[in-house]
């Protein structure tokens, strides 16, 4: 299976959350689209689609090479670590092919979100997710709370590859 990674943190960041995923036995490769290639590590199966132009072309970039990706036989789902703007990307290149979306929060981004000027997109975006990963429980509970399915939602903790 491919899985294609629409995202823009930081290099260390990149390698870390997707490392795991392409060394997973079924992921024959991981497209990672975003705007320039890793300098902090390699990432085996990882095939870079750069976007280097300023915002917000990249993201309309981003969306067209997402959309480009969505349609090759073996890509089987989409991944974000940020709702805005990199998992609403991923939505809406994924749902043109009923492709399956993950939403990832590693961090603040939940509650800047909630906060911030898009929190009435924030809920509708990710009552969409196939499955959303977050990085402790109590995130969890309160996107539970406020009415996102609990079937869909994970821990997932951070972590460093001791290797």
């Amino acid at each position: 299976m491919e899985l294609v990674c629409c995202l823009a943190m930081k290099d260390p960041q990149v390698y870390h959350h997707l490392l795991p995923l392409a060394r997973h036995p079924l992921v024959s490769r991981l497209w990672i689209v975003r705007s320039h290639q890793s300098a902090y590590g390699t990432i085996p199966k990882a095939e870079y689609v750069l976007t280097p132009m300023p915002k917000p072309w990249r993201w309309l970039q981003m969306l067209r090479r997402c959309r480009a990706l969505a349609a090759r036989p073996n890509v089987t789902a989409f991944l974000s670590f940020n709702p805005f703007p990199y998992g609403l990307i991923s939505m809406l290149a994924a749902r043109r092919f009923s492709l399956p979306t993950h939403f990832g929060f590693v961090g603040l981004d939940w509650h800047q979100h909630m906060q911030g000027p898009l929190r009435r997109m924030l809920m509708p975006t990710l009552g969409r997710a196939a499955f959303i990963t977050v990085a402790g429980a109590g995130m969890r509970q309160d996107m539970i709370d406020r009415g996102l399915d609990a079937d869909r939602i994970a821990v997932l903790p951070h972590s460093i590859d001791p290797v």
